[in-house]
């Protein structure tokens, strides 16, 4: 009896101690690499996205889970959800967790576009169910308050190497203009502050910023920052 009492205390410790391993590294573990099949079977990366949960899309209408991405990577003109994948990264683990974006999605037609920005409700079904990792640890709590002067932003999005089956993930610190208060700037440690798209890629031509998560530190909690005008 004991023993097994031993080995009941064990197993919590160490979910504990995943479960708090998952928190600090939500910012990675949110973020996915967002890929379409092509009618000859061929992948592409199109950019990077995140789920967020109980988000306010409407006055009086709040979606349970919402992938959010670019208009670059859902463009209006064509957009068929049903190519769509989703790749997470596992913690402690090179395997990829993938999501058919059809297994989960609603509509073409539900499909919300603001500031450039794509929202898709999203919701379990009997090929993706509610325990499954997207409904449960991923999805990031989402702050739709201002931000304050000074605070620290962090922009996250994927680097994918076409030649490998694994992506890198990138985060980069965001900060507001010195010169122009409602402008941002990313920065990277030994380069200039990359003001636009192509700054960013020319460090790196297989990084993804479209559809770019950005995040808050609150609490020891990572936050999706909900304010569509920052991410233009």
């Amino acid at each position: 009896m004991e023993r097994m009492a031993a080995a009941f205390i064990g197993n919590t410790t160490k979910a504990e101690a995943r479960e708090r391993l998952r928190k600090e590294k939500q910012d990675e573990l949110g973020v996915c690499r967002i890929r379409r099949i092509a009618e000859d079977q061929h992948s592409q990366t199109l950019g990077s996205g995140f789920v967020v949960k109980d988000l306010q899309i409407f006055p009086g209408f709040t979606c349970p889970y919402c992938l959010i991405s670019s208009d670059k990577v859902f463009p209006k003109d064509d957009c068929n959800i049903e190519s769509y994948f989703l790749d997470f990264t596992k913690l402690g683990s090179t395997d990829l967790e993938t999501v058919e974006l059809k297994h989960v999605a609603a509509k073409s037609t539900d499909l919300t576009r603001t500031s450039g920005l794509v929202l898709i409700p999203i919701n379990p079904s009997k090929k993706c169910k509610k325990n499954r990792s997207i409904f449960t640890y991923r999805p990031f709590k989402v702050a739709n308050v201002g931000i304050a002067p000074g605070e620290d932003l962090k922009c996250c999005f994927v680097d994918d190497d076409s030649g490998q089956t694994n992506f890198a993930f990138v985060g980069l610190e965001l900060k507001r203009s010195e010169t122009v208060s409602t402008q941002y700037q990313l920065h990277e440690v030994n380069e200039p502050p990359y003001t636009k798209y192509d700054d960013i890629i020319d460090r790196g031509d297989h990084r993804k910023p479209y559809g770019a998560v950005i995040l808050k530190f609150s609490n020891k909690v990572f936050i999706a920052v909900w304010s569509p005008n920052i991410y233009r």
